[in-house]
């Protein structure tokens, strides 16, 4: 593709140097003036909407230049420099649609593959915990072993309970990620950054007492930093026997939705 826009920048580039045997000063001011407002419209159209400014464009200023060639009885070279001078707009109006066409796709490939990029990132950058979709992905794994083991998992949620500035929130909900972490066992546990709605926990096997262990270490973290936790911050646990059932209890996204 590089190529092909190279080709054509060059080709754009000969036919504004081909203006140079336009005889007529006021023709050649035309055609720049039109190929540069072209220029300036299309860069704000669809690669549709660019070919059909090219063809209407360019039979619209065909017509002109024969109903003036007309009007004036031009049989001579005149009437060879109209034609030439058509000719050039219609090329460099059908270059600039394929420029245009390029840089769109490479614009859209430059989204696909930040897209992609996102979707193989396992870590949020600021918080150093899973990103949502290394954490369902981990998270079926961790369904199956307590299937088959006869295992207990649980999945705990915490969000902001105050109506805050989102700067205010997102210093919150970090603090409350990196409680997590330090609450957590590295080994077994799952931590999730959900942005600004909140930190998604899973347990493997903690047993009650563990449960109430790992709430009562995030509490205690927590307080360091933050005043009356229980008001700031919400918990619900729900108990993971079917991981798609518990995510849809919180209300979050889905494993089909996040995987696809």
């Amino acid at each position: 593709m590089s190529r092909r826009w190279t080709v054509s920048a060059i080709l754009f580039i000969l036919i504004l140097i081909g203006h140079q045997w336009i005889a007529s000063s006021v023709l050649k001011t035309v055609n720049f003036g039109l190929i540069g407002l072209s220029a300036l419209v299309m860069a704000f159209l669809s690669n549709k909407m660019n070919f059909l400014y090219t063809l209407v464009v360019s039979l619209f200023y065909g017509f002109i230049l024969m109903g003036v060639a007309y009007f004036h009885e031009m049989v001579d070279v005149r009437q060879l420099q109209f034609i030439w001078a058509n000719g050039l707009v219609l090329g460099a109006l059908l270059l600039l649609w394929q420029i245009y066409s390029f840089q769109e796709e490479l614009v859209q490939q430059n989204r696909d593959m930040k897209k992609k990029l996102q979707r193989l990132k396992k870590y949020d950058e600021q918080s150093g915990a899973l990103t949502y979709r290394e954490f369902i992905e981990q998270a079926k794994m961790i369904e199956t072993i307590t299937k088959r083991k006869k295992e207990t998992a649980y999945l705990i949620y915490l969000t902001n309970a105050l109506e805050a500035k989102k700067v205010t929130q997102k210093a919150l909900l970090k603090k409350v990620v990196e409680a997590c972490l330090q609450a957590t066992r590295n080994r077994y546990d799952l931590v999730c950054a959900l942005g600004d709605k909140g930190v998604l926990v899973l347990l493997q096997n903690p047993g009650e007492e563990g449960l109430s262990l790992v709430l009562s270490r995030i509490k205690t973290l927590l307080k360091e930093h933050i005043h009356k936790i229980d008001q700031a911050i919400e918990y619900k646990i729900v108990k993971m026997d079917d991981l798609h059932q518990a995510l849809s209890t919180l209300r979050l996204p889905l494993p089909d939705e996040v995987m696809t």
